[in-house]
């Protein structure tokens, strides 16, 4: 059997050899918005990677003739390797996330985005993402506007929850997920698409669906299984903390998400070490340093090295000007300083730190 590598470049070199479908043009993104400028046509472009199955899938689609003739007439399509430099600088700077693969993307020649999504892999599927992406009311582009003007039909907020996604609209997202669920019958929240909908779109523990879920997790193992369903409130939950509003979240937001950890499945000291940050942050920002302390000693209680020290000890150094939690810092450090066993490497990182966190404390 050919890796999935081979066998992805080898579809691909079959199709263009025999079919009529969308011209990929060859080069780099700036060779594709210089055509598209040229041409007076929007972008198209394919998010892929070469060992993804399911974007191997695709191949022959897109070399569909009505597909190519379609893309071909109204669009300058180009395929971007989601593992390439290229890719990864263009995405983090178009600020998207990509949920899976392959996702199309089809923007302006000016580079704005006008549509983003996942499909079915059919030539009709794809023909409708095209032409949607040349409607203007019916594009991604216009969700928002849409939600604001008070649509609010089920498949539409999915929808807009989804790109909300994309482009890492948080707010928009938890928006549109509410939305969605407030006009769900209660008899309903634990249905299978109400599941795909906490696969695919919910990002965050604050809607009636997580509370449901997270209450009712036998009726979810039962019917989904075990692994999936932890799956499921781990990425939520973890989504959660590490979101940018968790930076205004008090000791006691944090608390709840570590017992929803435990309520999953999770086992101590894993909820412990995935809540360390988020907590200490809760507690230095409130400041309750000795509680925060605490909370670092019993995390260093277990197996940590010198380097947890030091990066907990900065963590402290960055955060706090309490002299009592200072001194405290000093202390994880020191028992490192001439511990037999650490590497050279890691002494000079304790010393370094040992030194700077001193110095913030006044001594």
């Amino acid at each position: 059997m050919l890796p999935m590598k081979k066998l992805f470049l080898l579809l691909l070199l079959s199709a263009s050899a025999f079919g009529q479908g969308v011209n990929f043009i060859a080069g780099n993104l700036r060779t594709v918005f210089d055509q598209a400028k040229a041409q007076g046509k929007p972008v198209f472009l394919e998010v892929f990677s070469p060992t993804c199955h399911v974007c191997a899938g695709f191949v022959p689609t897109f070399e569909n003739a009505s597909v190519g003739t379609f893309y071909n007439q109204n669009y300058v399509s180009y395929r971007l390797d989601v593992n390439s430099q290229e890719a990864q600088g263009f995405l983090g700077k178009q600020r998207l996330f990509v949920p899976s693969l392959p996702l199309l993307l089809f923007f302006d020649r000016d580079v704005r985005l006008l549509h983003a999504l996942n499909v079915n892999n059919s030539p009709n599927d794809l023909i409708t993402a095209a032409s949607t992406a040349l409607n203007p009311p019916a594009r991604a582009s216009a969700y928002k506007s849409r939600y604001q003007n008070g649509e609010r039909a089920s498949n539409f907020l999915i929808e807009y929850a989804y790109f909300s996604r994309i482009v890492r609209d948080s707010t928009a997202n938890l928006e549109a997920v509410n939305a969605y669920v407030k006009a769900q019958p209660k008899s309903q929240l634990g249905s299978k698409t109400n599941f795909l909908v906490l696969q695919k779109l919910v990002t965050d523990t604050d809607n009636v669906l997580f509370q449901y879920f997270i209450d009712h997790q036998p009726q979810y193992q039962k019917a989904y299984g075990a692994k999936d369903t932890r799956d499921v409130g781990e990425g939520i939950i973890m989504g959660t903390l590490f979101s940018a509003r968790a930076r205004n979240f008090s000791p006691e937001k944090i608390r709840l998400l570590k017992s929803y950890l435990s309520k999953i499945g999770l086992d101590t000291r894993t909820v412990e070490n995935r809540t360390l940050v988020p907590e200490l942050t809760a507690l230095l920002r409130t400041g309750q340093s000795a509680a925060a302390v605490q909370r670092a000693n019993g995390y260093l209680s277990g197996p940590a090295g010198p380097r947890e020290a030091v990066f907990l000890a900065k963590f402290f150094t960055d955060r706090t000007i309490d002299v009592a939690a200072l001194n405290a810092a000093t202390g994880w450090l020191n028992r490192f300083v001439n511990k037999p066993g650490i590497s050279p490497d890691e002494k000079k990182e304790v010393v370094q730190q040992l030194s700077e966190t001193k110095r913030k404390a006044g001594r």
